[in-house]
């Protein structure tokens, strides 16, 4: 049995994870992952999509060639892989789906974003995949800031006052981004997917495992019309529609009746920190003037 933390838990898992934090074994963990037959429907469970099944507390989603995840009661996650699976997918899979079920089983918000940490708390970095977030996460440690999360975090509601914890210890890049940051530590057998050019980083040594206060969203989309890299707070409803928009596999919420629960969360989230807004030219190297906006913002009470 390997033992993790990874999104504020601990787990137990019969598989291991080279993408997780390694703990030190324990009879008290949250999570447990184990390999073994799993169920192939759930009772009035289905959705839209034929290979996956949904109630508040149970979960099963099947991925052709690769595994079934049952998961239920925000413990518990059964993996039944095809015998010629690869490894690394069936893994892949397992935090990008399964443990975004556990997360919302558990009344907990997965955000999809990218974030640094500050002395006040965390800004976060949310927008649609090649927005730039990861790219910019990773240019702002590159000019020291504290890498929190890449792709994930999950949002947790404290006497009133919204938290946020990292995911995992792995930031994915597109293979521009090596090039566009200058970055020549990868290597093929990194590659988060066989047959794409994004690859995995990780930051063992630099994860952080605790809850901190989030204290500013930047959501970044890229413009075909835009010529500059501009900034702009966003209205409230604004932004209850971006927080809506990155919430990791926001499809889930519906089947698992948790609406209210997350009007709450996003609610009192957006009482505590402001969420802005940077537009960026598509065609352009524009991260750098997105950095700058950053920082300056981050500057400010």
């Amino acid at each position: 049995m390997y033992y993790y933390t990874a999104f504020g838990f601990c787990i137990a898992s019969e598989i291991h994870f080279p993408e997780l934090l390694e703990n030190s074994k324990t009879d008290t963990y949250d999570i447990n992952i184990r390999i073994g037959p799993s169920p192939r429907n759930i009772e009035n469970g289905i959705t839209d999509n034929p290979e996956l099944w949904i109630t508040p507390e149970k979960y099963l989603i099947h991925f052709k060639n690769v595994a079934y995840y049952y998961a239920e009661n925000g413990n518990s996650i059964i993996i039944e892989p095809y015998e010629n699976a690869e490894p690394k997918s069936i893994r892949i899979y397992l935090l990008c789906n399964a443990m975004a079920a556990i997360i919302h089983q558990r009344k907990l918000i997965p955000l999809h974003a990218s974030g640094i940490l500050t002395d006040d708390g965390v800004a976060l970095i949310v927008g649609h995949s090649g927005a730039g977030k990861s790219t910019t996460t990773k240019a702002l440690t590159i000019k020291g800031h504290k890498i929190f999360t890449d792709d994930v975090c999950v949002l947790k509601l404290i006497n009133e006052k919204v938290f946020a914890i990292p995911s995992y210890p792995m930031m994915k890049l597109w293979e521009s981004s090596f090039d566009l940051l200058e970055i020549d530590n990868k290597n093929k057998t990194d590659k988060i997917w066989s047959d794409t050019d994004k690859y995995g980083i990780f930051f063992h040594e630099d994860f952080i495992s605790s809850w901190q206060p989030v204290i500013k969203i930047f959501k970044i989309e890229k413009s075909d019309t835009a010529v500059e890299v501009m900034i702009i707070k966003q209205s409230g409803i604004e932004s209850f529609i971006t927080i809506g928009e990155n919430t990791y596999r926001n499809h889930y919420v519906e089947p698992m009746k948790l609406n209210t629960l997350h009007f709450t969360i996003v609610n009192n989230l957006l009482k505590q920190c402001k969420v802005y807004k940077i537009t960026r030219p598509a065609d352009t190297d524009s991260i750098p003037a997105v950095v700058k906006i950053i920082e300056k913002e981050l500057s400010k009470p």
